[in-house]
């Protein structure tokens, strides 16, 4: 089983049942004024969050308001070939590269008392042990009393190591 075997199983795309405020008119004069904002999705639900979360291509995180990690999407855990509940909590940290991992804990940590956004790069063990470069950033989350419910943020991978090392070809004579 793969980490990613944690989650319900992929479905197709949601049916169409947003509504957006405006209508979508890309096709106008220059001369005349723009088309107003275009609001779209104003009702989204669970299941939509949750293919949104799960279909990314990023790496998407949670953490509560006592800085413990509560949610990682299936884009890192497919990278890290970790299990979700090794990375819940401050497991996290532990597919850090051991040299970054310090000032990675310091910057969340100082970043969540003064709920302050924040960014950084530290290296994150892939799957096959090697080491990336990830970009992660993080911002408090607020409730819709707004009241502090935590950070979320996310990681791109900035440089990897190849998956498959090329082989180099054989030299005859």
């Amino acid at each position: 089983p793969t980490p990613a075997s944690q989650y319900p199983p992929q479905r197709g795309l949601p049916s169409p049942r947003h509504r957006l405020s405006a209508p979508l008119d890309f096709a106008h004069p220059a001369t005349q004024d723009p088309p107003p904002p275009i609001m779209l999705a104003t009702h989204f639900d669970a299941d939509d969050y949750r293919l949104l979360a799960e279909h990314s291509p990023l790496m998407l995180w949670r953490a509560d308001t006592q800085a413990r990690c509560t949610y990682l999407n299936s884009a890192w855990l497919r990278f890290t070939g970790r299990w979700l509940a090794e990375q819940v909590g401050a497991g996290w940290a532990t597919s850090l590269h051991p040299e970054d991992t310090s000032r990675a804990l310091e910057t969340f940590e100082r970043s969540h008392e003064g709920r302050l956004p924040f960014e950084m790069a530290f290296r994150l063990r892939r799957h096959d042990g090697q080491y990336g470069r990830v970009l992660s950033r993080g911002a408090p989350a607020y409730d819709e009393g707004g009241r502090f419910a935590g950070y979320v943020g996310g990681c791109v991978v900035l440089e990897a190591p190849p998956l498959v090392a090329s082989a180099e070809p054989a030299a005859d004579g």
